[in-house]
């Protein structure tokens, strides 16, 4: 044998066009598998701003309400609707504010307490919706509570 020859696959300079392929393909699949991460990462992150920017909203929403039943002594019933658009996003607002009547499946105690007290306090239900759509996939925020509806009456 002679001195240049090399026996085994790799030369002196470097390596195999196999070698180089199999780095290749390795390689290529790994990038594949991070920039896959990186887009249901980017996805979710989307999805959560849209969430945190609507509880935003309606938490908004429900403090002028509250603040407007405390200024103004009381609330009255309404139904209204708005769109909102803040940045790329769009939502649908829906506030239904009705009177509040207590369920009839409350216990007898209750029950027996009211006969005894014919007073009632005038409360409103507050119910905020918000919706708005991710992709195709409608998405829905409630919120809802009572508050004092005009006329309350505050001595106890």
């Amino acid at each position: 044998m002679s001195k240049g020859m090399v026996i085994s696959g790799r030369g002196k300079n470097g390596f195999s066009m196999i070698e180089m392929m199999i780095t290749v393909v390795i390689v290529s699949t790994c990038l594949l598998a991070i920039f896959r991460v990186f887009s249901i990462c980017a996805a979710a992150l989307s999805e959560t701003h849209g969430n945190v920017l609507a509880a935003c909203i309606l938490r908004d929403k429900m403090h002028k309400i509250r603040e407007k039943s405390i200024l103004e002594d009381g609330i009255n019933v309404s139904l209204s609707s708005e769109e909102i658009t803040s940045g790329n996003k769009k939502f649908k607002y829906t506030e239904d504010i009705a009177e509040f009547k207590e369920e009839a499946s409350q216990s007898s105690e209750a029950s027996e307490e009211k006969e005894g007290d014919e007073e009632s306090f005038n409360l409103c239900r507050v119910k905020l919706n918000l919706t708005w759509k991710i992709g195709n996939k409608p998405r829905v925020l409630l919120l809802e509570t009572v508050l004092p509806a005009k006329d309350f009456r505050h001595e106890f």
